[in-house]
C-alpha cells in the first residue's frame, strides 16, 4: 500500500510544479525586449551618461575628490570671484556609474541623463570634454582672411600653371594624388 501512496504523492508533486509552471508560461508578459526597435522605460533615478554644466560649476573639485576611480579632470584658472573652469572632462571609459559625484555637487552642475547607448571606436571619443576654454582676451588675435586670387585675364601668360583637375576627382593619368 505504502507503493501505491508514493507513487500518487510523486504525480501530486509533479502536478503542483507543472501547474506552476504553465501559469508562468501562459500567464505572464513577455520581460524580452527587442532592444534596437523598443527600448525599456527607465526608472525615474536612472544613472546614465554624465552631462556636466560648466557655466554652473564653480571649480571646487568636490566631484572630482568623491570620485573612487578618478574619471573626471577639472582644471580652472584665476582666483576668487574671477576663477573659472578652463577644462572640465569626464572619462566614460572608466567611470563606474555610481552617483557620487552627482551627489557632491553643490551648484548642480553635473547630472545624470536617460543616456545609455554610448558606445564608440575611438577611446579618445570616451572623454566628454566640458569646460569653457580660455578667455576671450587669451586667444591669438583673428588673423585677417588672405586676399582672393586674382583670376588672370585673357592674354596674359606666364607664371606655372596647374593643370584642371579632372571631373572623376582625381589626378590626370589615372594616379591618386
Amino acid at each position: 500500500m505504502q507503493y501505491v501512496e508514493d507513487i500518487f504523492r510523486t504525480l501530486l508533486t509533479c502536478a503542483q510544479g507543472m501547474r506552476i509552471t504553465m501559469r508562468h508560461l501562459l500567464f505572464t508578459d513577455n520581460i524580452t525586449v527587442q532592444y534596437p526597435d523598443h527600448k525599456r522605460v527607465l526608472p525615474e533615478r536612472f544613472r546614465g551618461v554624465l552631462h556636466a554644466d560648466s557655466t554652473k560649476c564653480t571649480g571646487c573639485t568636490l566631484c572630482a575628490r568623491a570620485c573612487p576611480v578618478n574619471c573626471i579632470i577639472i582644471e580652472f584658472e584665476g582666483k576668487g570671484k574671477d576663477r573659472r573652469v578652463a577644462r572640465f572632462e569626464i572619462d566614460i571609459s572608466t567611470c563606474m556609474w555610481c552617483g557620487l559625484c552627482v551627489e557632491a555637487c553643490r551648484e548642480s552642475a553635473i547630472e545624470t541623463t536617460l543616456e545609455y547607448e554610448i558606445s564608440c571606436y575611438v577611446q579618445d571619443d570616451m572623454r566628454l570634454k566640458f569646460g569653457l576654454g580660455p578667455k576671450k582676451e587669451q586667444l591669438p588675435a583673428e588673423r585677417a582672411e588672405p586676399p582672393a586670387p586674382q583670376a588672370p585675364s585673357s592674354g596674359q601668360t606666364g607664371g606655372p600653371s596647374t593643370p584642371p583637375e579632372s571631373p572623376g576627382g582625381s589626378a590626370p593619368g589615372g594616379q591618386q594624388p
